[in-house]
């Protein structure tokens, strides 16, 4: 009976959750199917895409150093590119 009251509303969800997961899915194939589209209109856009996605790369990269450095001081450590100690 316990069993009942857990699973079956776990049982009834499952295909409404897996519906939206299918709608989602089909909404992002569209969206870079017209992506395509536009890029294949005007180069710039493609251009622009490149840029950003290399833009975030680089951020990516940057704030892991960053915070690296910054968990760094939080540990009374030197930061990295640093010649002296910190004199905690």
């Amino acid at each position: 009976m316990h069993l009942d009251e857990t699973a079956q509303p776990v049982a009834e969800m499952a295909p409404l959750i897996l519906a939206e997961m299918d709608a989602m899915r089909i909404s992002m194939i569209n969206m870079q199917r017209s992506m395509e589209s536009i890029e294949a209109i005007n180069p710039n856009v493609k251009e622009m895409t490149h840029t950003m996605n290399r833009m975030t790369w680089v951020m990516d990269q940057r704030m892991g150093m960053i915070n690296n450095g910054m968990d760094r001081v939080g540990n009374k450590l030197s930061p990295p590119g640093m010649l002296l100690p910190f004199n905690w």
